[in-house]
């Protein structure tokens, strides 16, 4: 239960990744956005694994100093994750 809880939420977290900005950027329902994240997900598992992980240690780091580390690597975050989006979701 320990292990499967965190699990369960980064599976999640990784499933609705991309859906907020398909809703943001594409005139879609709901259930379409979170299916088209879901294959992205699944798609691009690896690529989206290493990049949780770099984002948890420059995460980490930002935290040491009293928090003010996240004034530079939250902003950081919205860019690369806005970044991985156009990426996976170009509009060729």
């Amino acid at each position: 239960l320990i292990v499967a809880a965190p699990v369960l939420a980064l599976l999640i977290k990784g499933i609705l990744w991309f859906a907020t900005p398909l809703l943001a950027f594409h005139p879609m329902r709901v259930s379409h956005a979170i299916r088209w994240s879901f294959y992205a997900f699944i798609g691009n598992f690896l690529p989206m694994l290493l990049f949780s992980v770099l984002m948890f240690g420059i995460l980490f780091i930002a935290v040491v100093p009293m928090l003010l580390g996240l004034l530079v690597a939250m902003p950081l975050y919205a860019l690369v994750h806005y970044a991985s989006y156009r990426q996976v979701f170009r509009d060729d």
